[in-house]
């Protein structure tokens, strides 16, 4: 998980550097889990995963999983 800030309600793919791609890269070259972006806009963290990213290459965030979402589902 690598995180972000964001003022727009929305996160695009060429928010994240170049050594923040090369490594989601080889982390799923290396046949790892998911990677993921974790992007802080106001008092709210947003989950998105770096292939959605990829492939839609803009994600807006009212669409994508909180934290707090997250952590019901790792507790419960």
């Amino acid at each position: 998980i690598d995180c972000k800030t964001c003022v727009a309600n929305y996160f695009t793919l060429d928010r994240l550097e170049d050594n923040q791609v090369y490594a989601f890269e080889h982390w799923t070259a290396c046949g790892n889990g998911i990677p993921w972006i974790a992007v802080k806009h106001n008092d709210e963290v947003y989950m998105i995963a770096y292939q959605v990213l990829v492939n839609n290459r803009k994600v807006k965030l009212s669409e994508c999983d909180t934290y707090a979402e997250w952590e019901r589902w790792l507790y419960e």
